[in-house]
């Protein structure tokens, strides 16, 4: 996949070295949770190196990591839950962020299983937020 493909920017150098401190930190069993990645892309979006979960995304591909991010529909993990988004953007997500964190293969099947390209995924992860717990959790 290349970046024109998607109509995104290349991924700067500066998010290659986290991407790889990310992937090193991951091979930790307490830390292989999509925590962590949705973290770093978080973080990387308040200090101005990404713009968005889609260009995160770019940045993965381009390193050829195990991790891939997907936009999954609001109510994928339940009704209970709700989604924002993280950096304080006032409009509503139209989707949840999803971190594959197992590879290709299942990253592959969710998007089968969401009955969208990796082009679409690319456009809906521009208008996906991140979950949150119910008040009180």
């Amino acid at each position: 996949m290349t970046t024109e493909r998607f109509n995104q920017r290349p991924c700067p150098p500066e998010v290659r070295g986290f991407v790889s401190r990310m992937e090193e930190l991951m091979r930790e069993p307490q830390y292989n949770h999509a925590g962590i990645p949705a973290q770093v892309a978080i973080d990387l979006q308040r200090a101005g190196y990404v713009a968005s979960f889609a260009h995160f995304e770019t940045c993965l591909r381009e390193m050829g990591s195990r991790v891939h991010f997907l936009a999954v529909p609001l109510d994928f993990y339940g009704e209970q839950y709700t989604t924002t988004y993280p950096l304080g953007r006032e409009d509503q997500p139209e989707y949840t962020l999803y971190a594959a964190v197992n590879g290709a293969e299942e990253a592959a099947q969710m998007l089968e299983r969401l009955g969208i390209t990796a082009e679409e995924n690319v456009a809906r992860l521009e208008n996906a937020g991140v979950l949150t717990l119910p008040q009180g959790q």
